[in-house]
Order: C-alpha cells, then structure tokens, then sequence
C-alpha cells in the first residue's frame, strides 16, 4: 500500500497532532509526492492508504474514491465546507483537517455510524475492530459549533464500541486556536 503527498514542494514538513504516541507511531510517512492536479488521475486508488495533502484541492469529491485510505490529513483545508467525501471512507482510522471552515460534523457520523455497524456486523471477526476502529481524529475550523467533550458525548451512548473515554486523541478545535 502506498502513502502520498499533494504539496506544493516536495519535501516538506508536517507536523503530526496527536497528543498520544500510537498515532505517531502508525502513521504512514509518504513516500511519494506528486502535484494536486493529478491526483484524480491516479490509476488504482485502492492502492493509497495515506493521504496527506499539504495544499487546499479545487474539489474534495476525488478523495471519496480512494477506498482503502486509513489515514487523511488534511493540513490546508481553507476551501473546505463539507466534508461529506469521507463518508465512504469506512477504513479511515486517523481523520486530520486543518484551517477548514466545516460547519456540519453530520458526515463524519454518518461514516461513524457506518462503521460501527460494520464492527457489530462482524463482531466475531477478530481482524474487524483493526479495519473499523477510529485511532485519532483532528478538525480544525472556524465555523464549527463543537467542543471535543460535546463530540464525546453524543456518540459515547449512540456507538459504545468505540470507547470514546479512553486515551484516543480525539479534538475540534477554532482556527483562531490553532
């Protein structure tokens, strides 16, 4: 599986943001660095586990179509409103958006509750948790009306497969804090 980078240089620099280690240490360095403009035109998104873009796309829909990412970060997401691209994304387990201006969290449950049912569907498959788990989660934006406590507990009840009490770096957080 491969890892890759939309930046407008290679070689740059992105610092993760997760608080725990687990995240850093599962995260998939990119190994390839190619121009936004041909991301759509990769051939075999299914390839593509990482995805980490460095600079804001025209049009988010593309990454919808890479179906095996299970890390997006998203670190100039200053075009960015909707995030309903991820919905799809059932495998995704670390979410990282950055200077977005989302206002709705809607998709990202619907892509939690997806993935919830696949985890009781499936519950007696050892490998599942591994494929439909939620490591780390980041949005960073100026319109968001939700505290990471808020998060928590809206979906602590709904979805108690996921353990959202425990040590995961779950956070939302303004732009103007970040």
């Amino acid at each position: 599986m491969k890892s890759i980078l939309i930046a407008d240089e290679p070689g740059g620099s992105f610092g993760l943001p997760w608080k725990g280690d687990a995240p850093c240490f599962n995260f998939n360095v990119p190994r390839e660095n190619i121009p936004a403009d041909e991301l759509p035109k990769i051939a075999d998104k299914s390839e593509i586990t990482t995805l980490v873009l460095g600079v804001d796309l025209q049009d988010y829909s593309v990454v919808s179509e890479f179906s095996e990412l299970t890390q997006l970060y998203i670190y100039s997401g200053e075009k960015l409103t909707d995030i309903s691209f991820i919905k799809p994304l059932v495998k995704l387990h670390q979410l990282y958006i950055a200077k977005s201006h989302i206002s709705s969290l809607e998709p990202l449950e619907e892509l939690i509750r997806e993935k919830a049912r696949l985890l009781l569907e499936n519950k007696d498959n050892t490998n599942a948790f591994f494929t439909y788990y939620i490591e780390a989660l980041c949005i960073s934006s100026d319109s968001l009306n939700c505290t990471t406590r808020e998060f928590k507990e809206r979906f602590k009840d709904k979805y108690p497969e996921y353990n959202w009490v425990d040590g995961r770096d779950f956070f939302f957080r303004s732009n103007s804090n970040s």
